[in-house]
């Protein structure tokens, strides 16, 4: 997220977007609340969020997004493994 000669930390919001399959075939879209974040130069981030009984994910989409000014500055996307 930053320079190598960047001396501060980056601080902002990471935003999880999940899509996967509930058990009736339905696809769905689960907003996941967003959390803020101060990084380093590397860092590895982890946690867990509950899901709806019955929803398998399938894909999770992360936004990286600047603090005050809320201009995205990353973002991933990760299959999720059945």
């Amino acid at each position: 997220m930053q320079n190598p000669d960047h001396e501060s930390a980056f601080k902002g919001q990471m935003k999880l977007s999940v899509m996967g399959r509930y058990t009736n075939g339905r696809t769905g879209h689960i907003e996941v609340d967003p959390s803020d974040i101060e990084l380093e130069r590397y860092n590895h981030v982890s946690g867990e969020s509950s899901m709806p009984d019955g929803f398998s994910p399938r894909q999770v989409t992360i936004q990286i997004f600047d603090d005050g000014t809320q201009k995205q500055r990353a973002t991933r996307i990760i299959n999720v493994p059945r």
